[in-house]
């Protein structure tokens, strides 16, 4: 019985770290950085963690970039929810598991496999300077939610939810960007995370290009 548990690891194993791998072209972060912009998504697979399996998903963390219009050198951050007794964001540091922090910063400190969902094309500034808005909301009044499998989320879209996960952040940064309907909010039928790593299509002929694997950052 203890070889069919064992063929059983090795094979979840397997297809975790290998057999899982999206097939994409890689390029380096340095070169990137004058991509990024609002709205792109960074899908994450970690190698200290087994949360893939565990949500059924090659990426097992989702976040979304943020440039603030009215910064002229157009640093790119990254905002997110996070377990925060499994990260630490230094200065970012928030106890109750919401992050923004610089992007380059926060993917050279992360131990895994990292990927770039890039957005068609730009939104406009006044609707970024919206989302500034629901991210220092997010800050202050939202928590995260450390069970992955049953993370709970309120049926207000008016932004009041006070429980979240890392897919369930970036899908309601979505929403206050003008990217996805209101009403999706209340079809979800699954985790998050897998909406975010799966959709294509955006409103107003916005919608997501091919992934991308960023490498050039030690782990």
């Amino acid at each position: 019985m203890n070889y069919i548990y064992l063929i059983i690891f090795i094979f979840i194993w397997i297809w975790w770290i290998y057999l899982a791998h999206p097939s994409c072209k890689s390029i380096v972060l340095d070169k990137l950085k004058p991509r990024f912009k609002t709205g792109d998504i960074i899908l994450f697979h970690a190698l200290d963690n087994i949360n893939p399996v565990i949500i059924g998903s090659y990426f097992g963390h989702v976040a979304i970039i943020y440039v603030d219009p009215d910064d002229p050198n157009g640093e790119p951050y990254i905002f997110e929810s996070s377990n925060p007794t499994w990260m630490c964001m230094g200065p970012q540091q928030n106890p109750n598991g919401i992050f923004l922090s610089k992007l380059t910063d926060r993917l050279r400190r992360y131990k895994g496999l990292i990927y770039y969902k890039e957005l068609s094309h730009e939104i406009n500034p006044d609707i970024c300077r919206g989302f500034k808005n629901f991210i220092k909301y997010a800050h202050e009044n939202m928590a995260y939610e450390c069970n992955v499998l049953n993370a709970w989320h309120s049926g207000l879209i008016s932004f009041c939810t006070k429980k979240t996960n890392c897919g369930e952040t970036v899908f309601l940064s979505l929403i206050k960007l003008g990217l996805i309907p209101e009403s999706e909010y209340y079809n979800i039928t699954f985790h998050y995370l897998l909406k975010m790593v799966y959709i294509k299509k955006l409103l107003n002929g916005y919608y997501y290009k091919d992934i991308i694997r960023i490498t050039d950052y030690p782990f």
